[in-house]
């Protein structure tokens, strides 16, 4: 049994989906594993969405939320069907209905818990993006841009730090770089860009890039001072208060030296 559930999980990390999912079937049937029935159940429909087959996958999560239901599994299972809904779709709505389908299955399960907080953050995201169709659509002569671009940046920590979207957090990023007029929001997601590239897509290279033009463009300040610890260089950058700070310890040390001058 335990080598079966490696080889099929073997085949899920070589992204052979289907395979891994024939694999799993193949315990489900296997009366001696009755036990772990549900698991292999969950596992067929979460290879077979991974293998682009989402029509299938839904019936299969739907035969564990009818047979399984109020447990871990059933939980799961509503989880991958907002995970779907939300990242493939986009479909908001529907995809907060299945999360709170997977919280109230199993409220303390991990599932559960996760979708609590996915649902949370597409409530708020959703209305952060309302707040800015609006100010979009304005008629003032003068639209709030200041509103609208630290409501993007909100939105793209949503994105990666509550909903797992890595991508659309740098999307919302590069709209800020490409279209705002505040030097500081620019350079702040700039850094923010270049460290999702780095520490969440584990694209070194382009984090490099996008580092070195951060020093390139913003020297002097704790951006590019930060970008050159990233990318394990001496620290050259100095910030207008490192100067200072600079400055007042070099006539720190010329006072102590007179003051030793007059106490001799």
């Amino acid at each position: 049994q335990t080598a079966g559930e490696q080889s099929a999980e073997c085949l899920v990390n070589t992204k052979e989906y289907l395979k891994a999912a024939d694999e799993f079937k193949k315990l489900y049937k296997t009366e001696a594993y009755e036990k772990k029935r549900a698991f292999y159940l969950v596992r067929i429909g979460e290879t077979t969405l991974l293998a682009g087959r989402n029509a299938d996958a839904y019936v299969i999560f739907n035969k564990v939320n009818s047979e399984y239901e109020k447990t871990e599994h059933s939980s799961r299972c509503y989880f991958n069907m907002g995970d779907y809904e939300q990242s493939k779709t986009l479909n908001y709505e529907l995809a907060m209905a299945y999360y709170d389908s997977s919280y109230i299955a199993r409220a303390i399960s991990e599932y559960g818990q996760k979708s609590r907080d996915r649902r949370n953050a597409l409530r708020r995201l959703v209305s952060m993006r309302e707040k800015n169709d609006e100010i979009r659509e304005s008629k003032d002569s003068i639209p709030d841009m200041k509103s609208f671009f630290k409501n993007e940046f909100m939105i793209a920590e949503l994105f990666l730090l509550k909903l797992s979207e890595a991508d659309s957090a740098v999307a919302r990023l590069t709209n800020v770089i490409e279209n705002s007029d505040d030097t500081a929001s620019v350079m702040r997601a700039a850094y923010a860009r270049a460290f999702i590239y780095d520490e969440f897509l584990h694209d070194p290279d382009t984090a490099e890039e996008m580092y070195k033009e951060i020093i390139e463009k913003y020297p002097n300040t704790d951006y590019a001072k930060q970008a050159q610890v990233n990318l394990g260089m001496n620290v050259t950058m100095k910030t207008r208060e490192d100067e200072a700070r600079d400055r007042y310890m070099a006539a720190e040390s010329l006072w102590t030296i007179e003051d030793r001058k007059s106490v001799v």
